[in-house]
Parts: C-alpha cells; sequence; structure tokens
C-alpha cells in the first residue's frame, strides 16, 4: 500500500518518555511496539513527536518507515510546567493555557502538518485536553493510561482507554462509541523465551537463591500506591526461609534516583538479606530472564491499576499469580491462573498466607503457569496494533 493510500496518524509521546523505549516506560514500549507492527503491515503514515533523547535518536534508525520528530524543551520550561502542575487547584487556568513548551512546540509543528487524519496524545495527565489541539485541521484522541476520572467536557473527539474499568469514568461525557477500548500487550517472543535449567542455576545462585528456593517475583515501580512495602512484610512474616523474594524495579524508569520510599523498601530488605533482594531497573532484554527463574509472580497493587502490563509479561513466562482486586487488573487476568485478593486491612497476612498455599502445592502452580501461558496469547504485538487502528477507525 502506498503511503498516499494509507491513514495519516501523529502520536504525540509522553514528555517524560523517550520514543524508542531505550529508558523503559510503560507507554513508550508500547508505542514502540506500534511502530515495530506498523514496520511490517505498513497500514499507517506514522509520525512519532516526543522528548528528545539521543540514545532514542539512534534506535529510531531501526523503523525506517516512521518518521521521528524529536522536541528539545528547555530547563526554564520544564520548571515551570512542574510548578503549574503542581499549582493546577490553585491556578487552574494558567495552568491550562502554559502547559509547557512541549505541548506548544507540538501544536506548531501540527498545524503545518497536512492530511492528518488523526492526532493521538500519549501525554499523561491531559483530562481535559490542551485548548490549542481544538484548532489543528485534524481529529484529536486521548489516549488514557490511568484510571482517569473528567471533571468537565474534555476537548477531544474520542478517548482511547486500557480497560473496561477505565472506560466507565468517561461515559459521563462520551456515548460509548466514541471511547475505544485498547488493551495492553507485550512482545510474546521475547516473554515467551525459555532458559536452559543450567542458566537457571547459575542466575539464581548470582543472586543468592538456591535451587530449591520458592522465588516470588516482584516487578514494577517501587512506589507506595505498588503495595511493595506489603509485600515485604508478607515474605519476611513467611516462617520458611526456602521462600524468598526478588524485587526487579526503580522508583522511576532507567535513570532516576531513589526517593525516600524506596530508600526504605531498601532498608527493610536488608533487616531480611536472607530471603529478599532488590536488583533495580532491568531493561525488557533482560527481564524475560528473572521471569523465567521465578516460581510465582505477585502485584499487590494498593491503587486502581488502569491495566496490567506486568501481568501479561508473567502470563506469557507461564507464571502463576497473586494480584489484588485492583481497577482494570482483573481484565487481564483470570481466576485459573491468578489468585485475586481484597484489599483491605487483612492484606499483609493475605499475601502471606496465598504466597504459602502456592509454595507448598507445585502441582497448582503448574496448571496455572500452563493457564497464563495460554491466557497470554489474548495481549500480542500484532493483536494491539489491530486494536489501535480500529480505535482511530
Amino acid at each position: 500500500m502506498t503511503k498516499s493510500l494509507m491513514k495519516k496518524i501523529v502520536i504525540l509521546g509522553q514528555r517524560a518518555e523517550a520514543i524508542p523505549a531505550v529508558n523503559g516506560g510503560a507507554v513508550a514500549t508500547l508505542m514502540e511496539m506500534l511502530i515495530a507492527e506498523n514496520e511490517s503491515q505498513k497500514k499507517l503514515d506514522l509520525t512519532i513527536i516526543c522528548c528528545d533523547d539521543e540514545k532514542a535518536r539512534q534506535k529510531a534508525r531501526d523503523y525506517p518507515y516512521t518518521k521521528f520528530i524529536f522536541l528539545r524543551e528547555s530547563s526554564t520550561a520544564k520548571v515551570i510546567y512542574r510548578l503549574l502542575k503542581y499549582g493546577n487547584k490553585i491556578f487552574p487556568l494558567l495552568s491550562r493555557i502554559m502547559k509547557s513548551s512541549y505541548l506548544w512546540q507540538a501544536y506548531c509543528l501540527l498545524k503545518t502538518m497536512a492530511d492528518v487524519e488523526w492526532l493521538v496524545v500519549e501525554e499523561d495527565c491531559q483530562v481535559t485536553g490542551y485548548y490549542k489541539f481544538s484548532d489543528l485541521p485534524m481529529s484529536v484522541a486521548y489516549h488514557s493510561h490511568l484510571h482517569e476520572i473528567p471533571q468537565t467536557r474534555p476537548l477531544y473527539d474520542r478517548i482511547i482507554v486500557v480497560s473496561q474499568f477505565c472506560q466507565n469514568p468517561w461515559l459521563s461525557y462520551y456515548d460509548e462509541k466514541d471511547i475505544k477500548i485498547c488493551y495492553n500487550a507485550i512482545d510474546l517472543n521475547l516473554f515467551t523465551r525459555m532458559i536452559s535449567n543450567d542458566i537457571k542455576l547459575k542466575l539464581r545462585a548470582e543472586l543468592g537463591f538456591g535451587s530449591k528456593d520458592i522465588i516470588v517475583l516482584y516487578v514494577g515501580r517501587i512506589l507506595a500506591v505498588k503495595g511493595v512495602r506489603e509485600l515485604v512484610k508478607a515474605v519476611a512474616a513467611i516462617n520458611d526461609e526456602s521462600i524468598k523474594l526478588l524485587l526487579v524495579g526503580g522508583t522511576g524508569f532507567a535513570e532516576a534516583q531513589k526517593n525516600t520510599y524506596e530508600l526504605q523498601i531498601d532498608e527493610m530488605i536488608a533487616e531480611n538479606k536472607h530471603k529478599m533482594i532488590h536488583i533495580g531497573y532491568m531493561s525488557n532484554d533482560k527481564l524475560w530472564q528473572y521471569y523465567q527463574l521465578a516460581d510465582i509472580q505477585c502485584i499487590p497493587s494498593l491503587w486502581e491499576e488502569a491495566a496490567g502490563l506486568v501481568a501479561i509479561e508473567g502470563m506469557a513466562s507461564g507464571l502463576p499469580l497473586i494480584v489484588t482486586q485492583s481497577g482494570g487488573m482483573t481484565e487481564y487476568v483470570s481466576e485459573e491462573c491468578a489468585v485475586i485478593i481484597e484489599r483491605n486491612e487483612n492484606l499483609i497476612n493475605n499475601l502471606r498466607q496465598e504466597i504459602i498455599k502456592l509454595a507448598y502445592n507445585p502441582q497448582k502452580r503448574k496448571v496455572m503457569g500452563e493457564k497464563s501461558f495460554n491466557r497470554a496469547k489474548r495481549f500480542t504485538q500484532k493483536q494491539y496494533y489491530e486494536n489501535f487502528i480500529s480505535a482511530i477507525s
């Protein structure tokens, strides 16, 4: 198909995440999957506008069929944006008008582009919408990756969400036909890879784990809303030295500094270093191996998760899951492959009990792992691409 016959789409990436996803980030990773699939299927004339990053510029050369525009933002503009962002309740009008030079630069570029059918805004916390985008000669969709609740009628023509749970708040302002669900996905080819038993034992030994240890894996950002403290306490309370905890992730992404919460978690781990370890951020090209050496994945979120990207990774790796009843998470997993527990005052004890039950029941882990592997096939890169195109059709 020639480019003149393709749907011309511009994706505005998040301010803080470079595309391609050279520094990690869930949204950037999803966008890179979309780009990769389009390089193969070529159904979209695709342009990506995103923050500037030298490593991303280099990686972009791997995708010759996609146009990348990298925006530089001054340090002053970044400071002003942060002040306005956190002062939104005090200066709502000023915050709306002066979001940042990033959005302004994007707007100036977009108004010069001809024949663009859709602008898809990936930038987070843009619930109401950047008012200047209303002037653009193209339809504008907001791809919401969080559980967001609009307070006034947003400025978008369409909303794309990552779960039915996230769709519900938008129904106050849009007809259901204008709110499209595009479930998240992963590169199954990456996370379904297997490692040999020798490599598994070697990796375990490097982390201080034995061959017969039961490893509980947490992958994600080390934030209070993710329930990491509760998980650490739950494993620490298990009177079985063979049940270990592996934490993979940091406060932010590749180069983020540790915040107070993550430092507190590290102190807790140091007190229980005989049965748990925190190895920080890990890129996907290495992360899959750590899924392979684990026995159970735990996602103990305390807030309403919009979706379950790490859950898909765990399922693709053939792991049984323990998750909290959290937002859109339960649309991704099922009771056949995941133990789903309530978020209440008994969470720590409930986590402890469910971990013990699975640890002592290898047959159940095996059956749940097989169900996980099969369920993950619903969330492929190809399916994500088709769903995304459908959302802007």
